[in-house]
């Protein structure tokens, strides 16, 4: 095969791996608005986990990072209960955070730029796809917004799947469970891993989810 060949080979895998990305993505898409309809919510705020998204139509895509093409790598959704303050946590306050993440295989390496290397991933075999549906809670008032002050500054480690985790300083206590992207392939196993969190909340939070 001659080099331009395999070039031309290359580009065939590019347009399918976007098409498969496509099919992944409207499948997320569509199962974070099927797991968010189980509850009295409404929607807040979106971020990625790891990386920021593009910003102004003025700012130049070429001076980014790659991945910041990407914001469906590992994202997080989150949602509020209908008439709640953003800017103003009363004590027992709730948020939901719905996290998707693609691809467990970042092992801490980069580039010399220090824009992360995928070639430098775990292998995929290895690592996991999986989503995670956490209750946000505060237990004092707080006089401050939820994804500034609270989500994205506080950069709180998730708890372990079922325990609950607490940031003493602003009085938030946080529960969660994860679940296999590939396990929720059906209404039945959406209705009943949306379930299992419900009881979990109710549980570790004090909280009755609708």
């Amino acid at each position: 095969m001659s080099e331009n060949d395999a070039l031309v080979a290359a580009f065939i895998d590019v347009r399918r791996a976007y098409r498969i990305i496509w099919m992944y993505q409207r499948r997320v898409l569509d199962l974070v608005s099927e797991i968010a309809e189980k509850f009295d919510l409404v929607f807040y705020a979106w971020s990625p986990q790891e990386y920021d998204r593009l910003g102004r139509f003025t700012t130049d895509p070429t001076k980014n990072w790659a991945w910041d093409m990407l914001p469906l790598y590992n994202t997080s959704f989150l949602y509020l209960p209908e008439g709640a303050d953003p800017n103003r946590i009363r004590a027992g306050d709730w948020m939901l955070e719905i996290a998707v993440i693609s691809d467990q295989g970042y092992n801490g390496k980069a580039l010399e730029n220090g824009e992360v290397d995928a070639s430098l991933f775990l292998p995929a075999e290895k690592t996991r796809s999986i989503l995670g549906l956490y209750a946000w809670r505060g237990t004092k008032a707080l006089d401050c917004n939820w994804f500034n002050s609270i989500w994205d500054s506080e950069k709180m480690d998730w708890p372990k799947d079922g325990e609950l985790a607490e940031n003493a300083r602003n009085n938030i206590k946080i529960v969660g469970k994860v679940f296999e992207l590939s396990s929720l392939s059906d209404y039945a196993a959406v209705e009943a891993a949306v379930a299992n969190f419900k009881l979990l909340v109710g549980n570790k939070l004090g909280i009755k989810v609708d």
